[in-house]
């Protein structure tokens, strides 16, 4: 299987290898497979860019997301209870019915206002929550 796509670099370079419904995340021996609609809770996926990836109805209860690049991503219906956001960029996600607490929101990065978000919700972020 050939590389397809270099997604970033951690420690080391990231490789990710699109299949028809999940990525294979990779660094060094270490794979992560991310699977839309899957379930990812309680992972550290901190420092990956899974920006534009179809992360749709995913879970991603209590994980560690802190300095991921999810710009553009389709985490519509998406499950981001208790997941750590600090740092996160969220610029142009898709986050509509995505159900997530609005003060772990706050502190994620928005250089763009991503879809789904009330007007309500995004002022308490902008506040700070």
């Amino acid at each position: 299987m050939s590389i397809t796509k270099t997604i970033g670099s951690l420690l080391g370079e990231i490789v990710s290898y699109p299949t028809k419904s999940s990525y294979i995340l990779g660094k060094g021996d270490t794979k992560v497979v991310i699977r839309a609609g899957g379930d990812c809770s309680d992972q550290d996926l901190s420092g990956l860019s899974l920006r534009g990836f179809n992360l749709r109805n995913t879970t991603f209860r209590g994980t560690n997301l802190s300095g991921v690049d999810l710009s553009g991503a389709h985490l519509e219906g998406a499950d981001l209870t208790e997941a750590n956001l600090t740092g996160t960029l969220l610029s142009g996600a898709h986050l509509e019915n995505a159900i997530f607490d609005p003060e772990t929101l706050s502190h994620a990065i928005f250089d763009s206002t991503p879809t789904g978000l009330s007007e309500e919700l995004i002022s308490k972020i902008k506040e700070g929550v």
